[in-house]
């Protein structure tokens, strides 16, 4: 211990005797800090600048008169993307877009074709064709570009996807909900007859009770008889809107035709959906292996659609079940609510197939064959189980909405039969009611006589009430509840199918800051490899005394003081000059003093034990961790010998620790990262501790053969 304390001593001294010894030492320490500065500042923001990205936006659009209203949604496009800054947007010909996609001019370019709003809506025709969006880019330009390029197309064609779509249903709703307020405004004025009817007859029993009891109730009487003439007329005009209605308003063979069409264009609308999202996971197990990195996005998408589809079908579910009840024939349609009801539990269950495979990926975990296979053969089973629902639909349930307009025509005769009996009762009530009104003020008739009149007046209105009541149809109104749905809640859903709620844990506040600690690793290791570079790792005073364990320890101890250095200035500089946000400081800083000494004692013993080769295989190790240690991309998206070499490299555990550090801690994680860092340099430090005097002199002769050669003369 000694002598090793001695030859660290002779070394400092001989540094410190030098002012062009110091200022290397010190030039060793502070340059590593800027390999990882350059990378962290380059890496500060970068997708916040992706409005430098130059992607060109070509319209070729025609338009399309559709539902009464032109569409162009190129023309839309356009105009959304003007107010959207996210990328570099040129708005220029497709002839442009194409040569400078070429050129190198622009990243990427979309194209809108000239049948795009055409083609677009023919998803409600029997032979729909899909819109095209041209995508073109230049992936020789950038390798990081058209990844983002892609992002920024499928943003556009989600966009188009979900506003076009939306709108289709909101407008479906809006012509269903044009038809169901006719029937709603009839009905109300039914209710509101029948409740002026109700209003009365409740208020008869009592009424009764105090005219028998003589001239208290002929007050009263001559307070309610006014109240009663006066509710008739109104009732009167009300049942007269009845009865016109009934004959010239309601569309009665409309309606049942509408709710056929509602049915069938959202059928269209949910396999144009499906068709869109769905069958590209048909095949997701055949090029899973090369679009690996691709899936998530391509998950995600599928497991909005199938819930755009399970609302469809939702409200199909709704709907059958009140024509079941409207109908009033048991079982007419029960196949449909039946079929209606397996299919939405098959989506249910292929949503959270989908949803488990999507979390998986999330994980950085590699889909299985298993879990591919299930995707792939569920979306087959999603996309044969529609074709079959849309044409047991057209075979089976189109031909029962014959039976909704017979009894929509029933119900409507029903209300004008019962309208005509109410109108002609009033004139009798109203002339018992001047019998009576004459005879109680009078005073000449008897109380008996005016009690007969009044019991008529109660007859003919209890029969008003018996008659209004029959009118009444609760099932009809269920089923204008789902007529009379809200567009707009309607639109706004198919927009936004899935609502995500963010919760981040230990967010950083820029990219720079959550990659530093993958290049102040990096840039830890470098310095051990400059300092081994540089400077001897022979103590020729040690040589020469044939204390090689001793000379070994001490001259590892001057590189490690240095290593230090280096560890100080890079955490320095990350913290005041460059502000890298840092959750744990203090804990940063001894971290990367253990983590600098591990590097240390690593290279340094490689160089010393096997010579030069020593630094070549430094040099080939960093290149395997740059891969392996999952400082950038998860390890698990890498090459299977990534995957299982990631367990056994320093740097797996290193830059878990400073993430631990600098973004903030769970103990047990940081612990144990650190127990592995302490465990290997152990392991390293006395493995080279006890094979330094016989490598050694190995390695010197090795280097030696070098010798005489100029070109490795330095």
């Amino acid at each position: 211990m000694k002598s090793v304390f001695s030859l660290f001593w002779s070394d400092i001294k001989s540094i410190l005797s030098r002012p062009y010894a110091i200022f290397v030492i010190l030039v060793l320490m502070v340059m590593p800090g800027f390999y990882a500065w350059f990378n962290i500042v380059a890496s500060w923001n970068p997708y916040g600048n992706t409005q430098n990205i130059k992607v060109a936006i070509a319209n070729e659009d025609a338009g399309v008169d559709f539902l009464g209203k032109n569409i162009n949604i190129g023309a839309s496009v356009v105009e959304n993307l003007q107010e959207n800054h996210v990328m570099g947007w040129h708005f220029v010909s497709e002839d442009v877009a194409r040569n400078g996609v070429q050129m190198g001019d622009f990243y990427a370019a979309i194209i809108v074709s000239q049948d795009f709003s055409k083609n677009l809506t023919t998803f409600l025709s029997d032979e729909p064709k899909k819109p095209e969006l041209h995508y073109i880019v230049n992936e020789k330009i950038n390798a990081i570009a058209p990844n983002i390029t892609k992002k920024g197309v499928e943003s556009i064609r989600d966009s188009i996807e979900a506003n076009f779509i939306s709108s289709m249903y909101g407008e479906f709703f809006k012509q269903t909900n044009l038809t169901a307020e006719k029937i709603q405004s009839y009905q109300k004025n039914i209710s509101r007859a029948r409740e002026m009817i109700n209003r009365l007859a409740k208020s008869l029993p009592s009424f009764h009770e105090k005219l028998e009891k003589g001239q208290n109730g002929l007050a009263r009487m001559n307070e309610i008889l006014p109240k009663i003439e006066e509710i008739l007329p109104i009732l009167s005009e009300d049942l007269s809107k009845i009865e016109t209605a009934t004959e010239k308003e309601i569309p009665i063979d409309d309606i049942a035709s509408e709710m056929k069409n509602f049915v069938k264009a959202q059928i269209q609308i949910a396999g144009f959906l499906m068709d869109s999202g769905i069958r590209s996971l048909s095949n997701i197990h055949e090029t899973a292996e090369y679009y690996n990195d691709k899936l998530q996005p391509t998950l995600n998408r599928a497991s909005q659609i199938l819930a755009r589809v399970d609302r469809i079908f939702a409200t199909f579910g709704k709907m059958f079940q009140s024509l079941e009840n409207l109908t009033g024939k048991r079982g007419i349609f029960q196949p449909a609510i039946t079929r209606n009801k397996n299919f939405r539990t098959k989506i249910s269950n292929y949503q959270a197939t989908v949803m488990r495979a999507s979390a998986a990926l999330n994980r950085g975990e590699t889909l299985s064959e298993e879990i591919l296979g299930k995707v792939s053969s569920g979306a087959n089973m999603i996309l044969q189980e529609y074709a079959e629902f849309k044409d047991f639909f057209t075979e089976t349930i189109e031909p029962k909405f014959e039976q909704v307009t017979e009894k929509f025509q029933e119900f409507i005769q029903k209300a004008h039969d019962a309208s005509v009996q109410l109108q002609a009762e009033i004139p009798n009530i109203q002339e018992k009611i001047e019998k009576i009104s004459t005879a109680a003020q009078n005073g000449n008739e008897k109380i008996e006589k005016i009690l007969s009149h009044w019991q008529e007046i109660e007859n003919a209105i209890l029969k008003l009430q018996k008659i209004s009541n029959s009118i009444s149809d609760e099932r009809i109104e269920e089923l204008l509840e789902i007529m009379l749905l809200d567009p707009e809640n309607e639109k706004n859903f198919f927009r936004h199918p899935v609502e995500i709620i963010s919760e981040s844990l230990f967010s950083s506040p820029n990219y720079g800051s959550s990659i530093a600690p993958f290049f102040t690793v990096l840039a830890l290791w470098v310095g051990a490899l400059l300092a081994t570079s540089m400077l001897s790792v022979r103590s020729t005073e040690a040589e020469n005394q044939q204390k090689i364990r001793a000379g070994f320890v001490a001259r590892m101890m001057v590189f490690v003081m240095i290593g230090l250095g280096q560890a100080t200035a890079i955490v320095l500089g990350n913290i005041f000059v460059f502000h890298v946000y840092i959750v744990h400081p203090v804990v940063l800083f001894f971290t990367a003093l253990l983590i600098i000494t591990f590097f240390h004692i690593f290279i340094f013993s490689l160089v010393y034990l096997i010579g030069n080769a020593g630094k070549v295989l430094a040099i080939l190790i960093l290149l395997l961790q740059l891969s392996a240690g999952s400082g950038t991309f998860p390890v698990e998206l890498t090459n299977d010998f990534f995957v299982k070499v990631h367990p056994f490299i320093p740097f797996t555990y290193a830059i878990n620790a400073m993430r631990e550090a600098s973004l903030g801690m769970v103990e047990s994680i940081f612990y144990y990262n650190i127990f592995i860092l302490i465990l290997m340099m152990l392991i390293v430090f006395f493995v080279a501790f006890l094979l330094a005097p016989k490598l050694s002199r190995v390695a010197i002769k090795s280097d030696n053969r070098t010798k005489g050669i100029d070109i490795f003369s330095h």
